[in-house]
């Protein structure tokens, strides 16, 4: 079963959301023996250096040759016997997908759905020209997709709601990876941070650091650490002296496990949300909102702090500050929770049962590969 796997924009290293779900199942599957290939659009930012040493093989295509001249790449996928393209979003799935199938008419396209965007524009209060234009797309590419892969009923029932077509669409949970988690002990005084992470250019969570601002200036005893990329714009926006941005992280795992308190004070989004799962893993105490719970299992109510009312935060962090009883339960739960329900190794069988319900299993015959630009 030969796979390509296309991705434009940021990836390597995979600091939050859709990346790292594209890293851990295109490692997840090339780890299973599948033939999975990275389909890259190169640019100015991409450290060809970080593609090479992964074990998976990434072929990097100039925007030119990624978007019009495709001639380069169809005969790629035509040699390397590629019988399913996956995308990550509607356009790429109209345009790229739909150029693909017509020199390869056996070809399979898959759409990973991480946003129903016509849901996220409309809580976003967007124009309804960008509305209308996001369900536009989704109903082409639902059309067009052969598989589409939602992460919870709510995607499901969006996507059905625009004339998504029932067995076409498979929930999936989606989850990460798990390692080795460290129990850990109720933090010191002096170790009182409190993170966020995530792409800052990202709409809903660039409304998160403005509430997270508001936050802060009420609890100057704490520090409060923001990963991920950032505009200057927000930067200088901000008020609070105890909010520091660290920019992309490499490793965010280490800064979770220094950290007193996840925090996702999210009024906007759509799909479901990495950050709280790896908060979670990294048995961080976490409190966020209703919708940042959206889409995941219902069970996570009891392994966190919902509360809606950004006003309560500093009362309810304090209580967590002055109860090492409760802090340390919750960081036990959680990670029981993640291993339980949201470990990628066991819940990437299901996309691996989709994949082979599209095409008849192939044997697997592993080369060797290298990354490189044409």
């Amino acid at each position: 079963m030969n796979i390509a796997i296309f991705r434009d924009g940021p990836f390597l290293p995979p600091l939050t959301g859709g990346a790292v779900s594209i890293y851990n199942l295109i490692t997840e599957l090339w780890r299973r023996g599948i033939n999975v290939f990275l389909i890259k659009c190169y640019r100015k930012e991409d450290d060809y250096h970080l593609y090479a040493k992964e074990e998976f093989p990434t072929l990097f295509l100039k925007e030119k040759n990624y978007y019009l001249n495709i001639d380069p790449l169809v005969d790629f996928l035509k040699k390397n016997k590629i019988k399913i393209i996956h995308f990550d979003s509607a356009e790429a799935v109209n345009w790229q997908g739909n150029l693909i199938k017509f020199h390869i008419p056996h070809i399979k396209i898959v759409w990973e759905v991480h946003n129903v965007n016509h849901v996220l524009f409309s809580r976003l209060k967007e124009k309804i020209g960008k509305i209308n234009l996001a369900i536009k797309q989704e109903k082409e590419a639902l059309t067009s997709a052969d598989l589409i892969l939602v992460r919870s009923k709510i995607d499901k029932y969006a996507l059905l709601s625009i004339g998504g077509k029932e067995n076409k669409i498979k929930i999936y949970k989606g989850g990460i990876k798990i390692g080795k988690q460290i129990k850990r002990s109720f933090p010191c005084k002096e170790k009182r941070d409190i993170i966020f992470i995530g792409n800052l250019f990202y709409s809903p969570n660039h409304e998160a650091v403005k509430i997270i601002d508001k936050i802060a200036i009420k609890m100057l005893n704490y520090n409060f650490k923001i990963l991920g990329p950032v505009d200057k714009n927000l930067i200088t926006s901000i008020k609070s002296p105890n909010i520091k941005f660290l920019g992309p992280i490499k490793n965010p795992y280490k800064f979770y496990l220094t950290s007193f308190v996840g925090i996702a004070p999210l009024i906007s989004g759509s799909g479901t949300r990495i950050k709280i799962l790896e908060y979670l893993n990294a048995g961080l105490p976490t409190i966020t909102t209703n919708l940042g719970i959206e889409g995941l299992d219902r069970r996570i109510k009891k392994v966190l702090i919902i509360e809606d009312n950004f006003e309560k935060y500093p009362i309810t962090i304090e209580k967590l500050a002055n109860n090492p009883g409760k802090w340390v339960s919750f960081s036990r739960k959680g990670q029981r929770f993640v291993k339980k329900l949201y470990n990628w190794e066991k819940n990437v069988e299901t996309i691996i049962k989709a994949y082979r319900q599209l095409i008849k299993p192939l044997k697997n015959e592993k080369k060797n590969y290298r990354a490189t630009i044409k």
